[in-house]
Parts: C-alpha cells; structure tokens; sequence
C-alpha cells in the first residue's frame, strides 16, 4: 500500500481524491495547507505528492523548492499554462501535472505511473 499526500484548500477535492485514493487501495492524508503538510512530514514518510500549486499561505513553488526533490511530486491544478505551473515543472522537478477536474482515470493511471517510477 503506498502512503499518498494531497495538498489542496479545496475541501471538497480532498474528500474526493482521499474516497478515490483509498479505493484504489492507498493510504491518503488531506492537507489544506503547507503547513500542516511540513507538521506532518516531520514525522512521516510518504511515497508520492498530489499539490494544488495554489495555495494561500506557503504555495505550491514553497512547497516543492523546500521539499528540494525528495518526494515525488505530481501537480494539480485548474490553470496548467500558467507561469508558476511551468516554472514548478522545468525548474523545479515536478513529475507530471493533473487538471481539474480530474477523471478517477486519469487520477489512477498518473499515480500508478509515479509510483512505479519511485
């Protein structure tokens, strides 16, 4: 079973993709915040990141520039030509990036591929 963050301040995607995720037989953890991601990864592992670049606070670029590449990161978002989403992808290592709203198709498929590359 593969241990699967998700970071997103959209309640409702959350529940969805946890609903998802665990059907698909994965443990999934719901952050609204990358502060509750960080306070979390202090502690614990996981194998693979779902982040909505846009977030209040700490967005997605702080995120992943802190993470440094550690955890294989694959974005979410409603906007996947703007600036930041291509600047997370060529600058940052970014693996692969999932529009919203995403199909459970897509969603399987994307973490079965990133998983396996990890």
């Amino acid at each position: 079973m593969s241990h699967i963050a998700v970071v997103d301040d959209q309640a409702s995607i959350l529940d969805a993709l946890k609903l998802v995720l665990e059907d698909l037989g994965h443990q999934a953890v719901c952050f609204s915040n990358g502060r509750q991601l960080f306070q979390y990864l202090s502690n614990q592992s996981v194998d693979l990141l779902i982040l909505d670049p846009h977030l209040s606070g700490m967005d997605g670029y702080e995120i992943v520039t802190k993470l440094k590449q550690c955890i294989p990161t694959v974005l979410l978002t409603a906007w996947p030509h703007e600036p930041l989403v291509s600047n997370l992808e060529e600058q940052q290592g970014v693996l692969d990036v999932m529009v919203k709203p995403v199909s459970v198709p897509t969603l399987k498929q994307t973490v079965n591929i990133h998983l396996a590359e990890a």
